[in-house]
């Protein structure tokens, strides 16, 4: 997924990233920073953030697991332009599990963030 955002990170993208955040422990998503990378001078920074996301299903069982890796492009520190490298089919997945299974938050998704 690419989204270019144009002009300063406004209130709307703030909350659309408090809602995303919200949205991963309401289903019990939690997840492990495995690495993060900036460089740049503060009017032409990049930043890469690699991750390892999960979900356990009510029996404690994992019922999804995704590397990934966000890619930032920031001015300023506005962000100017994001990409997101995900396994699509694991996500399409689990969006089906969830059709069919109560979401939950877990203690371990709440510490994860």
């Amino acid at each position: 997924m690419r989204r270019v955002v144009a002009g300063a990170l406004a209130l709307p993208a703030l909350q659309a990233l408090y809602s995303a955040v919200f949205g991963f422990l309401r289903v019990g998503i939690s997840g492990e920073v495995h690495e993060i990378l900036v460089t740049g001078p503060p009017w032409d920074t990049t930043a890469c953030v690699r991750f390892t996301d999960r979900a356990l299903g009510s029996d404690g069982a994992p019922v999804y697991e995704n590397r990934a890796m966000i890619l930032l492009k920031s001015r300023w520190g506005k962000v100017v332009s994001e990409e997101i490298f995900e396994d699509t089919e694991r996500t399409a997945a689990f969006d089906r599990y969830l059709e069919l299974n109560e979401p939950r938050v877990t203690p371990a998704a709440l510490k994860s963030f």
